[in-house]
Parts: C-alpha cells; sequence; structure tokens
C-alpha cells in the first residue's frame, strides 16, 4: 500500500478533523492522524504519514472544489492531491 507524508498546518487539520466528524468518520487511526496539535498556533505544521486509503477517504469527505468559502480545506485538497503526485 502506499504511504506518504503530508505536510498540514494546525488549521488545516482542524478543518480536516471537523470534516471527518461531520462525515462521522468511524476510522479512530485517521482521526487520531488528523487532530489538531494543542498548544499551537494556526499556521503549525504538522508532518502526517497517511496511506493512499486515508488520503482518499479524506478527499471523498470534501465537498466540491470552489464551492466552500473555506481556505483551510482548499489548501488541505491541494496537499493531499499532492500526495498522489509526488509519491
Amino acid at each position: 500500500m502506499k504511504r506518504g507524508i503530508v505536510i498540514l498546518t494546525n488549521l488545516e487539520l482542524t478543518a480536516l478533523s471537523n470534516l471527518a466528524r461531520q462525515n462521522n468518520c468511524t476510522q479512530l487511526d485517521l482521526l487520531q492522524k488528523i487532530k489538531p496539535v494543542a498548544n499551537q498556533s494556526a499556521h503549525y505544521e504538522q508532518t502526517v504519514q497517511f496511506n493512499a486509503e486515508e488520503v482518499e477517504t479524506l478527499l471523498d469527505y470534501m465537498p466540491l472544489p470552489g464551492s466552500t468559502a473555506n481556505n483551510s480545506l482548499e489548501s488541505s485538497r491541494t496537499r493531499l492531491q499532492q500526495f498522489f503526485t509526488n509519491n
């Protein structure tokens, strides 16, 4: 299974975590990976190791590109899509 690293800001982790919970994500490992880092600024960057299935799950939860004003989700989408192009 394909694995790789994605660097996400705390703001992006918060957006992904909220999105996963809104979609009733039951993958506890994934929820733990995208948990924002406590006591860090919004722009603090965290390195997260994902497998392809986890990235696909997060991308599936996302609304259509441009259909949200949430810049954190849009930047998260870009970073997650790069997972497939860079690995």
